[in-house]
């Protein structure tokens, strides 16, 4: 996880709110009640401390800001959550672009950052062993529903990146023998966009390292995910190789049909016209009374001028 973006000793958080929170004073660090004046992100609030403005950011998650995916919905979230509240604060660091760092109490002890992380749209900032149980749980849970970050139908999460890849590898790879070349083309085209697909997907998880909707998965199970995908593509390249081959030999095969067809259909034309032609000597020689003097029974061709012998 970024060094940027990680500024709060988790296990601070998870003690303050376990109740172990340090004494008033001090500078302002220990436990407050404020009432929240403004949302300005997901993270950010602004608070109305006995009458003095104070921003704060809340601690021991990451959320999605600005243009990033579901940074608008995780805004939304703690708006709902805690927009115009009377709510208990408690200090747990120092950030310099927003003040104080805080956990929040925000109902029925209930922690304002884990109850994020449970909808999807927060990421726990620690590395997986030092997730709080409570806040594990929460993403654990967020992943099992496919909450959030981990919702396959949002376009922008890898949840849906990964489910489209995998989807499109299933299809492709799932079907019946082609019967031509055009049938083995259409399988080829639908296994190397695929394949494709797959490969930027693997891309994106080897090179956006930073990246929250990558970060929202714990590393065992991103591992776990990346190796089923990997499997899959190995076997769409595979049969995307013998599609190639198959569709060749069918052409080939197809092509050397054509040909049969079209000297037989020759061969069948020429002996046409040579029948044709024959007779019609003969029954010329033979209406002019010349060419052997034929005098056995006569078959006419339709208008009764052109015989051959019957």
């Amino acid at each position: 996880m970024s060094a940027a973006r990680r500024l709060v000793p988790v296990l601070t958080v998870a003690l303050l709110l376990s109740g172990c929170s340090t004494a008033d004073g001090d500078g302002g660090r220990g436990e407050f009640d404020a009432t929240v004046l403004d949302v300005v992100a997901a993270d950010t609030l602004v608070l109305d401390v006995d009458g003095e403005e104070r921003t704060v950011r809340l601690g021991g998650v990451v959320v999605p800001t600005g243009d990033e995916c579901l940074a608008q919905d995780a805004q939304e979230a703690t708006e709902a959550r805690a927009g115009g509240q009377r709510m208990t604060f408690a200090v747990v660091g120092r950030d310099d672009s927003h003040g104080d760092v805080v956990a929040v109490d925000w109902m029925y002890e209930k922690d304002l950052a884990t109850d994020l992380v449970a909808e999807g749209l927060a990421v726990p900032d620690a590395e997986d062993s030092d997730i709080p149980p409570e806040m594990l749980a929460a993403r654990n849970d967020a992943m099992e529903r496919g909450r959030g970050l981990f919702e396959d139908s949002e376009d922008c999460t890898f949840a849906a990146m990964y489910a489209k890849a995998a989807e499109e590898l299933a299809e492709a790879t799932d079907h019946g023998e082609p019967t031509t070349s055009e049938g083995a083309g259409y399988l080829l085209a639908a296994l190397v966009a695929a394949v494709q697909t797959a490969r930027a997907t693997e891309r994106f998880a080897q090179q956006a390292h930073q990246d929250l909707r990558l970060l929202a998965y714990s590393s065992q199970t991103l591992s776990a995910m990346m190796s089923r995908l990997a499997t899959s593509t190995r076997s769409a390249v595979t049969e995307s190789r013998r599609m190639r081959e198959l569709k060749g030999k069918m052409r080939r095969k197809e092509r050397a049909e054509r040909v049969r067809l079209r000297e037989e259909a020759a061969e069948f034309w020429s002996g046409y016209h040579s029948s044709r032609s024959g007779p019609s000597s003969s029954s010329s020689s033979g209406s002019s009374g010349s060419g052997g003097g034929y005098n056995g029974p006569r078959c006419y061709e339709p208008g009764g001028k052109v015989w051959h012998p019957c």
